[in-house]
């Protein structure tokens, strides 16, 4: 039997599904595997809460304090997307998740030996930037794997970290029992270095692998299998850094996708984390405030599987960002008006479900604009401006708090902002449609349709026009991946 003969086999192992290829059964193995390590390196940023009153018992410091490695791991967990964005569009993905998964269980372990809450927030530190590089760099791998299936799969990739919520703080619990606050972490970071085998799986697809081209410098490989079409770029030489970084920023739609991103990380911080005390200021009880963020996580849960599916199926994902936005936005406003347990209970619940939602959606909406050789400086650029941005959250979240009373001024911004993002998100589409725009291709950096639409609406004529001289023909070319 040869070699081909054997593959043959292999390819047919699974009626109706090819071995190797997007959408094919090695994709699903590599999503199974994004799915489990973000699981694992999701154990302490799920945990948080238990983390932060454990943190206040132990050292005995004030609560303003206490939060600060909770702070800083989240700040770096999303700063770290500006090195692991870069560093897999240099190396693959492989390397940085593999890297990352290590950096995640050794903050963890160093945390062990902190005496003070400047020495824990370094180790803090290290856990989050480690947790980042996995997870943030997974919508990456998904990308270069799927194209039907990429909506649910990316939901799957989030519901991973998702599921740490309900299994890690009772474990933490426990541990913190029987060895105390220290040995607690101590397990945690063992517990967390299971995701390294995961993420030894994790490869570049082959298909997606340059291939040498001497006919023109550049080319578009168009492959084609079982009546499915999957658009590769190809170079002849590799862009630098600063060439990816201007086409990016030239891009228009990249910062409407950059204010949604933030839009979603200022809303879910305050959400999750005033939620409790919200509900406490409302009369409920501390057990039923609890209950309450439990049942929204399941919600959550449920937004990142369910509705993001349908962008596979033809929905259009703008619309579907406006719609979610203008969602979101009733809901933050209405919670200052819940004021009894099931009035807040249908409220936060549909939040719980539209923040899920979002969160996969605007992922989906990034590898759909921004084609696949820039998907992990995207991701990369907008997680770590994020992760920046997030250290102004406290002195708002205290500014409101302790001027007004309450938290209702905060979810009033953040409703605010969910429409505001809304209508532009609408605004793009009436004039995407206005001027003539049939779909906007995912496999180049930037189109004249796109600036059209954006051109008197979000960025000045003038820069507009000046993108436009960037512009350059692609030439296609068959390519066909049935060889591999």
């Amino acid at each position: 039997m040869t070699c081909k003969d054997s593959h043959s086999i292999s390819s047919e192992s699974v009626p109706g599904m090819r071995m190797y290829g997007p959408d094919s059964i090695y994709s699903w193995m590599t999503a199974a595997c994004c799915v489990l390590s973000s699981f694992f390196v999701s154990a302490s940023i799920r945990s948080s809460g238990i983390l932060y009153f454990q943190t206040v018992e132990h050292f005995h410091v004030t609560r303003l304090k206490a939060s600060w490695p909770i702070i800083v791991s989240t700040a770096a967990m999303l700063a770290s997307g500006l090195v692991s964005g870069p560093l897999a569009k240099r190396f693959t993905v492989r390397p940085v998740v593999i890297v990352g998964s290590f950096l995640c269980s050794l903050g963890l372990i160093c945390s062990y030996f902190a005496t003070n809450i400047e020495e824990l927030s370094i180790a803090f530190a290290v856990n989050g930037a480690g947790a980042g590089m996995v997870m943030l760099t997974h919508p990456t791998c998904i990308n270069q794997h799927f194209v039907k299936h990429k909506g649910l799969v990316i939901g799957l990739n989030f519901a991973g970290s998702t599921l740490a919520f309900f299994v890690f703080p009772k474990i933490i619990e426990l541990q913190a029992i029987a060895y105390g606050f220290k040995g607690s972490l101590l397990v945690l970071g063992a517990i967390s270095l299971n995701s390294l085998p995961f993420t030894l799986f994790i490869r570049q697809p082959h298909w997606l692998k340059k291939q040498p081209d001497t006919s023109s410098p550049t080319a578009i490989s168009h492959a084609q299998q079982n009546g499915s079409a999957v658009k590769i770029l190809k170079h002849s030489s590799k862009p630098s850094l600063f060439q990816d970084l201007r086409n990016l920023l030239w891009n228009p739609i990249f910062y409407v996708i950059l204010y949604t991103y933030l839009t979603y990380s200022f809303c879910y911080d305050c959400y999750s984390s005033l939620l409790v005390d919200f509900a406490v200021d409302k009369g409920i009880s501390l057990s039923k405030a609890v209950t309450l963020v439990s049942i929204t996580a399941l919600t959550d849960f449920a937004g990142r599987l369910l509705l993001p599916t349908a962008i596979d199926h033809g929905l259009n994902s703008r619309v579907l960002m406006a719609v979610l936005l203008a969602f979101m936005g009733i809901c933050f406003l209405l919670l200052p008006f819940a004021n009894w347990y099931t009035f807040l209970l249908i409220v936060t619940c549909a939040i719980g479900f539209g923040i899920g939602t979002c969160l996969v959606s605007a992922s989906v909406i990034v590898t759909q604009r921004v084609s696949v050789e820039m998907t992990s400086v995207a991701f990369g650029v907008v997680y770590g401006i994020c992760g920046i941005l997030s250290f102004g959250k406290p002195p708002i979240i205290g500014y409101f708090r302790d001027n007004w009373g309450t938290y209702d001024a905060i979810f009033n911004l953040c409703g605010g902002m969910c429409l505001c993002g809304c209508g532009i998100w609408i605004a793009i589409s009436v004039l995407e449609q206005f001027s003539g725009t049939k779909k906007w291709s995912p496999q180049e950096n930037l189109r004249t349709e796109d600036i059209v639409a954006l051109r008197f609406f979000y960025l000045p004529s003038y820069i507009c026009t000046r993108a436009q001289t960037f512009i350059t023909p692609t030439q296609e070319q068959n390519y066909d991946v049935k060889k591999f």
